[in-house]
């Protein structure tokens, strides 16, 4: 019973500080949380980073328990790609509209962008078929170096909910930083970078759609 608990205890450590170190790199969510952010509508960008996280677990309970079948039909990776890429578009679309819309006041824009925030984070993660594939080489990389010592639903449980529980505490931390930080930075600045993370969001945009039209033909 000891060394359960010592198991439990590593597993809960690791899971938890990789998942905040693999929520570093720059994606998607990343850029709309921040988008959200520095334009203080905190409450919306913690929604995004919580929908996303939402995704990424019920992702994580898919790998671990084996239920990955279905999503290594290329047709289903298509169709996720090309739902993530027509999203992602909208959102760089609406970005870029706020921006140039000088006469909507910041109300507005937080009204418009509050209630669908929780939506919003978790379809952007769902329809990313690269989260599941991370998964399963996550899972497996903690097998083979002896963190999950052997299959045991408590330890996979506690695995995936602290690698979210990771992942949502670096997001979180982002949104807090980043909306502190706005308070020095003048209306231009924040229209600048406004402007910049809707051409990022565009680019991923069309890197997915590219990558499903691909596949698309690959199973034509």
């Amino acid at each position: 019973m000891i060394l359960f608990y010592e198991h439990l205890i590593i597993i809960v450590v690791f899971a938890f500080l990789v998942g905040f170190l693999i929520a570093i790199p720059i994606g998607a969510v990343q850029i709309e949380v921040a988008k959200r952010a520095i334009n203080d509508n905190l409450k919306s960008a913690y929604m995004v980073a919580l929908g996303s996280v939402c995704s990424d677990v019920i992702y994580g309970f898919i790998a671990s328990f084996s239920i990955t079948s279905f999503l290594n039909d290329e047709k289903v990776k298509a169709t996720l790609l090309f739902g993530s890429g027509i999203l992602l578009a909208i959102l760089s679309i609406l970005t870029f509209k706020d921006v140039i819309k000088k006469n909507v006041s910041l109300s507005q824009i937080k009204f418009k962008t509050h209630h669908m925030s929780i939506i919003t984070g978790f379809t952007m993660s769902f329809t990313n078929p690269l989260m599941v594939v991370f998964w399963i080489v996550y899972v497996q990389f903690s097998y083979d170096i002896g963190v999950i010592p052997y299959y045991n639903p408590i330890f996979l449980l506690v695995f995936v909910l602290f690698s979210g529980l990771g992942l949502s505490a670096y997001l979180l931390l982002l949104a807090k930083v980043l909306n502190h930080a706005r308070k020095s930075f003048n209306k231009d600045l924040i229209k600048k970078i406004n402007i910049l993370l809707s051409f990022i969001l565009a680019g991923f945009s069309v890197y997915f759609l590219i990558r499903s039209l691909q596949l698309f033909k690959l199973v034509m």
